[in-house]
């Protein structure tokens, strides 16, 4: 078996996720996928995986007819994992890191809505449907069928659990994550192209490890969100504060300049400022330690 190193896969992944790079084309989110779960430490074949995968887009062919419409289309592919496969979310230990690798999730057949919705994307793009895409939905993942220009007719996907969703269960969703205050808005279920697939499931993981301390994990996974969808302040927010526990302060500073620059009217950045002063006071006092 060969496999590569996190470093490699770093670099790999790198150029993948560069503006119009091969990751916007179809069949190549989930070597991207594959390629995060080694970067975050994954012993795997890269090649064994993605035959695996191609494997598992010949047998969905039996259960989804391309040429069909869309929504039998995504009821075929829904029928396809549940039933045939018998993939499922994880409601067991939904926080797992390994829910977040593909390749873990292809071995035990279970995920969180992110990881499985990109076991959709692959299998559907390998038997030649292209117009799916992931749905950046608050707090949660969904897939969109027939409507990737965020325009027209579509058909949505909770592929945690593996069926169609409606406007009215999206609310229900929402409401279920966030409040009964909360309200739907049809920018909530625009695609999201693959890029920023990868940064969403890199943020998730950020989250994990840092409620288990895993703060170089968490690092990690916080700079390949911020390789992959640049521009996000808040990414830079969180990589400071990922520098300060790890007691980088030159880093954190620069990363906190970073979140000035791109948010320079968020109500933090008075404190923000504070602690930049004190990272440097800090610093500078510790030349001077014998």
């Amino acid at each position: 078996m060969e496999t590569m190193s996190p470093y490699q896969a770093t670099q790999i992944l790198d150029s993948l996720c560069q503006p119009d790079a091969e990751l916007e084309t179809s069949q190549h989110l989930a070597k991207a996928a594959l390629l995060f779960a080694i970067e975050n430490g994954q012993d795997i074949d890269l090649d064994e995986q993605l035959i695996l995968i191609n494997k598992l887009a010949l047998e969905a062919a039996v259960y989804v007819d391309i040429s069909g419409d869309v929504s039998d289309i995504a009821k075929g592919l829904c029928y396809f994992f549940k039933e045939i496969k018998g993939y499922q979310g994880d409601t067991d230990d939904y926080y797992r890191p390994e829910n977040s690798f593909l390749n873990q999730v292809v071995a035990h057949r279970k995920g969180i809505p992110i990881s499985l919705a990109v076991l959709y994307i692959s299998v559907a793009n390998r038997l030649g449907f292209d117009d799916i895409a992931g749905v950046a939905f608050p707090g949660y993942f969904l897939l969109c069928f027939g409507g990737k220009a965020n325009t027209g007719e579509a058909v949505y996907v909770d592929p945690f659990d593996h069926r169609i969703i409606n406007d009215a269960e999206c609310e229900k969703k929402l409401q279920s994550l966030f409040g009964k205050q909360a309200r739907m808005h049809r920018s909530f279920l625009f695609a999201v192209d693959n890029r920023n697939i990868i940064a969403r499931m890199a943020r998730n993981l950020v989250e994990v490890f840092q409620n288990t301390h895993q703060y170089e994990a968490a690092l990690v996974c916080c700079s390949r969100a911020i390789s992959s969808a640049p521009g996000q302040a808040e990414d830079h927010f969180i990589r400071a504060a990922l520098y300060e526990k790890l007691e980088c302060h030159s880093a954190a500073i620069q990363e906190f300049a970073r979140f000035i620059y791109l948010s320079p009217k968020d109500e933090r950045i008075g404190d923000i400022k504070r602690e930049i002063a004190r990272l440097r006071e800090g610093s500078s006092k510790s030349k001077y330690v014998h």
